[in-house]
């Protein structure tokens, strides 16, 4: 034997149970390692899953078992996040569907609320193109001129008192646009379009601006003017932007300004207003 017999040979030797133990130890720390390395959910859960995988192996266990328990978890795995995936895509859907519902539901009611709005309009738009047409018949008389220089056929002190056949066709075009508004505005009040006060407001002014200069004429229609506008708008409030600016294609274009700060020259001042 020589010197075998002082040889310690143990480490070539090892119990059943022991190399068991040992090997059950390796296949688990490989397992972990083939986990953490191909999986991309959560690193600490992964690992989590491959001990308690592992610690339910057995040392008799094969390979074919230790891989089909690796699969199974990969599996549950790639279930879970497709699960999370599918929960979140529903999730946005639903946000969606209800999103387009409220737009849907916003675009029914500014359609509902502007049909409304026409429907008011139809016996208060006449004041409104009543009033631009008596601008646009002044229109070629007032541009450019200032003060007292003003001359509106058909109005003025002398030829305000004069009859129809005797101011020209101009003067008579520059007195149906007054009548024009007149007539409309009774009409609104008959309609509810406008209140008596508005309406008793808008004829007095009316009937100011037929009883003195062709300068006290321009301002005093302004009054009347603003006064209209300041109807429109005010019944526009009650209704949504949108309804509103279907209605006139855009903002509401306030009525054209009859006077203006260079027309100021002499000014009478008018009678106050009640």
């Amino acid at each position: 034997m020589n010197g075998l017999e002082n040889m310690d040979l143990s480490a070539f030797f090892e119990a059943p149970d022991e190399k068991a133990a040992r090997l059950a130890a390796l296949r688990q720390q490989q397992a972990e390692g083939n986990i953490l390395a191909g999986s991309s959910v959560g690193g600490g859960s992964v690992a989590s899953m491959g001990r308690q995988m592992m610690s339910n192996a057995k040392p008799q266990d094969s390979q074919f078992d230790q891989a089909m328990r690796m699969m199974t978890m990969q599996s549950t795995l790639a279930n879970q996040q497709y699960q999370r995936q599918a929960a979140e895509e529903a999730k946005e859907y639903n946000r969606l569907v209800a999103a387009d519902k409220k737009q849907e539901q916003l675009e029914s009611d500014i359609y509902a609320d502007a049909q409304r709005y026409e429907k008011g309009m139809e016996e208060l738009r006449p004041l409104y193109d009543s009033m631009n047409r008596i601008s646009a018949a002044i229109s070629p008389y007032t541009e450019g001129v200032s003060g007292e220089d003003i001359d509106i056929p058909g109005y003025g002190q002398l030829e305000g008192r004069a009859y129809n056949w005797m101011v020209g066709e101009e003067g008579r075009n520059v007195r149906t646009a007054v009548a024009g508004l007149r007539d409309a505005i009774f009409k609104a009040r008959a309609g509810s379009a406008v209140s008596e006060a508005e309406a008793d407001r808008l004829l007095e002014g009316l009937a100011l601006a037929e009883g003195f200069t062709d300068l006290d004429m321009v301002k005093q229609l302004q009054v009347v003017a603003n006064d209209l506008n300041s109807i429109i708008q005010s019944k526009s409030n009650v209704y949504r932007p949108e309804a509103v600016q279907r209605y006139w294609g855009g903002e509401y274009k306030p009525i054209k300004n009859f006077y203006t700060p260079d027309q100021q020259g002499e000014v009478i001042d008018l009678p106050p207003r009640k």
